[in-house]
């Protein structure tokens, strides 16, 4: 994988800005409603500041991967332009602009020092949260099946998301980090995950765990 150089870091109130967010970005996008939606779009409008920085020194699979957004935008808004517009139209561009603005949040939190540590943070820390997110909704509102905020659907993948992610922090973070933070951690979300009770979770943890396994068999990391 190709490494993401930093000579140039945004300084100031962005960089503060950027590392807080990313660090409580996932931390309780299941407990409470709209969380990663408004982290998502204050990231973003302070990224829209380095779309046009001349220095970003893009790797060639990052050229690739910034085209095919933006030619993936422009191809909807020719096909509606051509073809007409009408209201499921009109009601999917504000999707269509959510994956154009990948552009511009990707080119800011590259430049971002420990940006992947500081994410793997937040997930280990929003690991509890899922934790007491379970025990709130099985002991005190006696539900048969934790929800969060949104359903099972949503809190059986994220749960296996932190779980995995948490994992990958055992091989970034020191040896207290492996010995204290990733076992709490996965136990965290493991818990949520199965008192989830959803299918498509399971399945998908499943698979993630045999990447895993193999890739630490293989000696490699997965990101960092």
């Amino acid at each position: 994988m190709c490494e993401v150089k930093n000579n140039n870091p945004p300084i100031g109130w962005r960089a503060n800005s950027g590392h807080l967010l990313l660090f409580l970005f996932p931390m309780a996008g299941m407990s409470v409603v709209g969380w990663i939606s408004y982290i998502f779009a204050f990231l973003t409008l302070i990224s829209l500041s380095f779309v046009f920085y001349k220095q970003h020194h893009l790797h060639r699979e990052e050229r690739v991967l910034i085209t095919i957004f933006f030619l993936g935008f422009m191809a909807f808004m020719l096909s509606n332009t051509v073809n007409g517009w009408g209201e499921d139209q009109v009601s999917a561009l504000g999707v269509e602009i959510r994956y154009l603005m990948f552009i511009p949040l990707y080119l800011f939190i590259r430049r971002l020092a420990d940006a992947g540590k500081l994410i793997i943070l937040g997930f280990s820390c929003g690991s509890f949260i899922l934790l007491a997110q379970t025990g709130y909704e099985l002991l005190i509102t006696n539900s048969e099946r934790v929800t969060g905020v949104y359903s099972t659907i949503i809190f059986g993948p994220y749960s296996t998301l932190t779980l995995f992610i948490v994992l990958i922090g055992g091989s970034v973070f020191n040896r207290r980090f492996r010995i204290v933070a990733v076992p709490l951690g996965v136990v965290a979300a493991t818990v949520g995950l199965i008192m989830s009770g959803n299918r498509g979770g399971y399945l998908a943890a499943t698979i993630l765990m045999f990447v895993f396994l193999f890739m630490q068999f293989k000696g490699r990391k997965l990101f960092f």
